[in-house]
């Protein structure tokens, strides 16, 4: 599996999990898995096996934080044949506060399932051996005002709650069980309010710009996308021969289209240097990596399995 494909596959994975299903990530962790979380305001918080890692992370609150990738890097990095580093770099939103923070993963190969029949591409599954989180206090920056998802919101609200180590009392259990499931959203039935954050302002509408011409470059597409609006970024990749183009958002709904509505509204047969080009939005729920519970190992039931 290349390094690119690879990378994209985890991201696209791991942070909208954070996010939204932060207990899912458990998954991806194993009892020799090794994390290190500090942020650069508390000390630093060593973690060894499945368990320690989450706790860890409720322990920098990091269930619930988005992350915003824009202005950030993916690198990614095979080690052997078996290990990749993968180093990320953005800004992660706790509530209403925005800081930088760095991100470096060694993906190991846990084990070949063998080859997709129609495809002939190996598929492989891999656990997170090592990793290293720092968040960087020393800037912070506000964000807007949350939005809530009512999706997400729905989600939360049935999601089933983990029993609690010391049982109640036979005569208050009763009690105890109507305002469990009131307070449930924050998944670990304590009674707790969940303040994990809903989904955030974004700060850009994003465009793919798709079918480009092999020599295009970031003159030609801000000159075509100008007319529409202030335009923050522009990314080329020639390989795939496409690009984004970021532009500053007001609407708090990554599904609100205001500049992609408008263009495709003005001009339906939008061209770059004379060649037609297909536009698409970016969209919240995209796609993510599958896995497949019941191909793990019954003693590792861990891992995630990329195709």
């Amino acid at each position: 599996m290349s390094e690119q494909i690879l990378a994209e596959k985890f991201v696209n994975y791991y942070y909208p999990m954070l996010a939204y299903h932060p207990a899912n990530l458990s998954i991806i962790y194993g009892e020799d898995s090794v994390a290190c979380f500090h942020d650069m305001d508390q000390d630093a918080e060593t973690c060894k096996g499945r368990d320690q890692i989450m706790e860890g992370m409720k322990a920098v609150k990091l269930p619930g934080a988005v992350a915003n990738l824009q202005q950030g890097s993916i690198d990614c990095v095979q080690c052997s044949d078996s290990e990749y580093l993968l180093v990320v770099t953005g800004k992660l939103a706790f509530k209403d506060i925005l800081k930088d923070f760095t991100q470096v993963f060694v993906l190991s190969e846990l084990r070949c399932t063998g080859k997709n029949t129609d495809t002939g591409v190996k598929k492989v599954v891999f656990y997170v051996r090592s990793e290293v989180l720092t968040i960087h206090g020393s800037e912070e920056e506000e964000v807007g005002e949350t939005v809530k998802d009512p999706v997400t919101s729905e989600q939360s609200e049935a999601k089933t709650v983990e029993r609690k180590e010391t049982p109640a009392p036979a005569e208050s259990r009763q009690e105890e069980r109507r305002p469990r499931y009131a307070s449930q959203a924050s998944g670990h039935g304590d009674g707790e309010t969940d303040e994990r954050p809903k989904e955030r302002r974004p700060l850009f509408e994003i465009i793919f710009a798709k079918n480009l011409v092999e020599d295009v470059n970031e003159e030609d597409i801000r000159e075509a996308f100008s007319p529409f609006g202030e335009i923050y970024q522009v990314k080329i990749f020639p390989e795939k021969r496409y690009a984004t183009v970021s532009f500053p958002k007001e609407n708090g709904n990554y599904n609100v289209h205001e500049v992609f509505d408008r263009i495709t509204k003005e001009n339906p047969h939008f061209t770059i240097r004379g060649a037609a080009v297909r536009l698409e939005p970016f969209n919240l729920n995209h796609k993510r990596p599958s896995y497949d519970r019941s191909r793990f190992d019954s003693n590792r039931n861990y891992g995630v399995m990329y195709k």
